[in-house]
């Protein structure tokens, strides 16, 4: 998944959908991470001006009935630990 991130922060796209690609052939049973890697896929599209794609692929997500997990993430700034969380939009 750190791939993905990586070739979505380059913006290439053809990187981007290479590696899911071979993410779904590899790794068939992981439905939550197809998730997560098809919402950075989504990104990489949406951020290059390819909405269009983007949107495909976010319609493919919900009909799927895939959902995206929560993250944490923890960073030192001065010394100190810094969590932040990603959230669950409400329904």
């Amino acid at each position: 998944m750190s791939i993905l991130s990586a070739a979505r922060n380059q913006h290439d796209i053809c990187l981007s959908q290479k590696i899911f690609d071979r993410i779904k052939q590899f790794f068939p049973q992981i439905k939550p991470g197809l998730a997560s890697a098809r919402v950075l896929l989504a990104n990489t599209y949406a951020s290059n001006g390819d909405f269009s794609s983007a949107s495909n692929i976010r319609m493919e997500i919900e009909k799927l009935g895939l959902k995206k997990k929560i993250g944490i993430s923890k960073t030192v700034i001065n010394g100190q630990i810094q969590v932040s969380f990603t959230m669950k939009k409400k329904d």
